[in-house]
């Protein structure tokens, strides 16, 4: 798949949660903190980057998960927790594939 044509049906899904405000992803889930009758709640960032990618490997009938660019676009500005996540990924490979 193309690149280019991914990284725009991922950032598609974000330009449509905008459209739909009641998308679950966009409901308010964590409670950050509440004093008598007054809270404070928040989304689940991380939510909204999961469907996303899921909705670009639906867009585009990707037969695998595009988490991986995950990792491409973590290395430029960070090397070391793109390092971490493609060694966790490798690592989730290797307990679900047979073959490695």
């Amino acid at each position: 798949v193309d690149i280019c044509e991914m990284l725009l049906a991922h950032e598609l899904f974000h330009a449509m949660q905008l459209e739909f405000p009641d998308l679950y992803v966009n409901r308010k889930h964590i409670r950050l903190w509440k004093i008598g009758p007054f809270e404070r709640h928040s989304a689940l960032l991380s939510l909204e980057e999961v469907a996303a990618m899921a909705f670009a490997q639906t867009l585009l009938g990707l037969d695998y998960t595009p988490y991986v660019y995950d990792v491409l676009m973590l290395l430029p500005q960070a090397t070391m927790e793109g390092r971490k996540l493609y060694d966790r990924l490798q690592q989730i490979k290797e307990e679900v594939s047979p073959h490695g």
